[in-house]
């Protein structure tokens, strides 16, 4: 048992596959904050413009 236990720690087949996970993970986290931060924006210039024409 010990030595399955020193193999399997000592194994490195799965670390490209993890590290391609945490790399996909973080590009979705970024996607999300910089898609948010944009339409927050556009919403503001979009929605001040329609209320200056509204009640100007």
């Amino acid at each position: 048992m010990k030595k399955y236990l020193f193999e399997f720690c000592k194994e490195e087949s799965g670390q490209g596959l993890t590290e391609y996970g945490l790399l996909l993970v973080f590009v979705s986290i970024v996607s999300v904050v910089i898609v948010t931060q944009i339409g927050n924006k556009v919403a503001a210039a979009y929605y001040g413009n329609a209320a200056n024409r509204l009640f100007p």
